[in-house]
């Protein structure tokens, strides 16, 4: 699949989500995963992060469908939201409402999914990123656009890019909202630009309330000038064992707490750093450079790299794209994911011994 087709695949995947609502119902046994769950993440939840977990498997916790699904034009439903919704948080509750969170460049969002729903519940421009936010109609229409032109890679390449060049996205900007975290406590944590965003209910005891931005911290500015002058965006974020936002921009890796107190951090002189962090369940943060995989260790007291170790194991570079400059062909070593990987694919045997599908 190219680069396009994955963010094509973003934006359409806020259309066809509620397809699958009628086959949720025939679920399996849910796969047990060696990843453990972090406490200080909300409970319960199908996707809670970017990449859904600390480890960054990107495995569910949840039980797939079962059987042959095929949606029809009354099971699919479309709420407008960014011109690319990267992240979607999942928040259930035990006895009421179900709701996800989604984000994208100019805005976060919630929309309700309980009895079969999906109802866009609110939306929320980011302050500073207007100028980014396609109008509704708008998007119903890119959408009426992008089914039209059916398979039509060529077609869909066009009207995508289009709808880039009218949002006024760069590549600065292009990535705003794609990594988040949802925390025990209903909070959603966001980045924009150089900065951590923290979204939340009006009434945080009710899911089904507007939306309000809770608090913001600009790194850039948090940071020693001669760093502040290197660091364009924020790249990705993480979750620590004890509940601690890990963050990596261009040259840093760096931690503080959920009120965005307590700032640590340690420069990788010479090395850039192109996408998001892994965490472990004792306090390791794994990053990848245009170098090295490499190990911090954030000990609940302070962040050090001298606990840790470099990956001898240099990364090989791969062709740059329209949207990053540098691509690494290396991830974060992750036990915890082959492991679930390994469940899943047993998962998957035993189902079709079983005679049933996905």
């Amino acid at each position: 699949m190219t680069r396009v087709s994955r963010l094509l695949a973003s934006l359409l995947l806020t259309v066809c989500g509620a397809a699958l609502q009628p086959a949720m119902a025939q679920q399996q046994t849910p796969v047990p995963l060696a990843a453990p769950v972090n406490p200080f993440l909300y409970p319960r939840s199908g996707i809670v992060m970017g990449h859904w977990d600390p480890q960054q498997s990107d495995v569910s916790r949840l039980p797939m469908p079962t059987g042959h699904i095929k949606p029809e034009a009354l099971d699919v439903r479309f709420v407008p939201g960014n011109l690319i919704n990267w992240a979607t948080a999942h928040a259930p509750t035990r006895d009421g409402p179900e709701i996800a969170w989604f984000s994208g460049p100019a805005m976060v969002g919630t929309v309700r999914l309980d009895g079969g729903r999906f109802e866009l519940l609110h939306t929320l421009v980011v302050p500073g990123y207007e100028h980014l936010a396609v109008k509704p109609e708008r998007m119903r229409q890119l959408v009426a656009d992008l089914d039209a032109a059916g398979a039509d890679e060529a077609r869909l390449r066009a009207i995508f890019l289009q709808g880039v060049k009218e949002a006024g996205l760069s590549v600065a900007t292009l990535f705003n909202g794609a990594y988040t975290i949802l925390d025990k406590d209903g909070y959603d944590f966001a980045v924009y630009g150089t900065g951590l965003y923290k979204f939340g209910h009006t009434d945080p005891a009710d899911p089904l309330s507007g939306l309000q931005l809770v608090k913001s911290l600009d790194l850039k500015a948090a940071l020693p000038a001669d760093l502040a002058a290197k660091v364009s965006r924020v790249i990705g974020i993480n979750l620590t064992p004890d509940g601690r936002i890990a963050f990596a921009m261009s040259g840093l890796v760096g931690v503080v707490d959920r009120e965005f107190s307590g700032l640590q951090f340690i420069t990788i002189a010479g090395e850039a750093i192109d996408n998001n962090l892994a965490a472990d369940a004792k306090g390791g943060l794994y990053v990848v450079t245009d170098k090295f995989i490499r190990k911090l260790v954030w000990n609940g007291k302070q962040l050090s790299a001298d606990e840790a170790e470099k990956s001898t194991r240099p990364c090989r570079k791969s062709p740059a794209t329209r949207w990053t400059r540098r691509r690494w062909a290396c991830s974060p070593p992750s036990a915890s994911r082959r492991q679930a990987l390994r469940a899943r694919r047993a998962d998957e045997e035993d189902t079709q011994r079983s005679g049933g599908g996905r």
